[in-house]
C-alpha cells in the first residue's frame, strides 16, 4: 500500500451518503487523499465504524489515505427566534446580547457571555455560515449594536463566526479532548511530531497510519512565530505523503 505520487490533496467529508466501503473505494480511486470525519456530528461508535470501513477501502484499493478528525471547537450561536426566520436588510441595525430572550429581526441573544466584552467598533461578525455580515458599532459589555453590511435570512441557533477576534477563551474545549481521545482509541497512533499551522486552524499529526486532528482556533496566538519552523516541517511531511 502506498501514498499517491501527486502533491495535490483532495479532502472529502464522510457522511451518510458516503458511509459504505463501496462508495469509499470509488472515492479513493477518484483521487481522495484525506477523509474528514466531522466530530461535531455523530457519536464515537459511529466514527469508529467509519474508520474501519475506510481501512477496508484502503486494502481493497491498495491505496493509503489520511484520516482527519475535525474537532468541534467552541460553539458560538444566536438564540431562539420568535418565528421560524427573519430577513435582515443591509444598512439596518441589529443588537446581539448576552442576555437570554426570544429574538427577532432587531435583536438576538448569543450563547457566549464574553462576546460583548471581546468586540470593539469596526469588528466584523458573520451569521448563518458567513452569509450575513455585520459591523460592530458599539458595545456596552452586554449588548452589541451592529450595522448590517450583507443581509439575509436568520433562523434560531445559527452559528456566529468571529474572524480575527481574540475571545480570550481556549480553542481546545473539554469536548474536544473527549473527541480526540475517542479518535485515538480507534487505533490511530499519537505522535509528538511538530505541529502544522494553517490560518486559524491547528492540526495535530499522528504517525502510521497517518492521521490529522483539526482543532479550530479562536485566537491569533496560534500563529506565533515560534511555531513557524515546526509548522513548515510538518507541512513538508504532509505534502511528501
Amino acid at each position: 500500500m502506498s501514498f499517491r505520487a501527486h502533491k495535490t490533496k483532495i479532502v472529502a467529508t464522510i457522511g451518510p451518503a458516503t458511509d459504505t466501503v463501496e462508495v469509499m473505494c470509488r472515492m479513493i480511486e477518484a483521487g481522495l487523499s484525506i477523509a474528514r470525519l466531522n466530530f461535531s456530528h455523530g457519536d464515537f461508535a459511529t466514527h469508529a465504524e467509519v474508520v474501519k470501513k475506510l481501512r477496508l477501502a484502503e486494502k481493497e484499493t491498495g491505496k493509503a489515505i489520511t484520516i482527519m478528525a475535525d474537532l468541534p471547537g467552541p460553539k458560538i450561536r444566536i438564540g431562539k427566534l420568535k418565528q421560524e426566520s427573519f430577513i435582515l436588510h443591509p444598512d439596518d441595525t441589529i443588537v446581539l446580547s448576552s442576555e437570554q430572550f426570544i429574538g427577532d429581526w432587531s435583536q438576538v441573544s448569543v450563547t457566549l457571555p464574553e462576546l460583548p466584552r471581546a468586540v470593539k467598533p469596526g469588528d466584523i461578525l458573520f451569521l448563518n455560515d458567513g452569509l450575513i455580515q455585520l459591523r460592530v458599532l458599539a458595545s456596552d459589555g452586554i449588548r452589541i449594536s451592529c450595522k448590517i453590511i450583507v443581509g439575509g435570512e436568520i433562523r434560531s441557533n445559527k452559528g456566529i463566526n468571529l474572524p480575527d477576534i481574540d475571545l480570550g477563551i481556549s480553542a481546545f474545549t473539554p469536548r474536544d479532548a473527549e473527541c480526540l481521545k475517542a479518535a485515538l482509541e480507534t487505533g490511530w497512533t499519537p505522535s509528538v511530531s511538530p505541529l502544522l499551522i494553517v490560518p486559524r486552524t491547528l492540526l495535530l499529526c499522528a504517525k502510521q497510519p497517518m492521521t490529522w486532528a483539526m482543532i479550530p482556533s479562536s485566537s491569533p496566538k496560534w500563529n506565533a512565530v515560534t511555531l513557524w519552523a515546526a509548522s513548515m516541517r510538518s507541512w513538508r511531511l504532509l505534502m511528501a505523503s
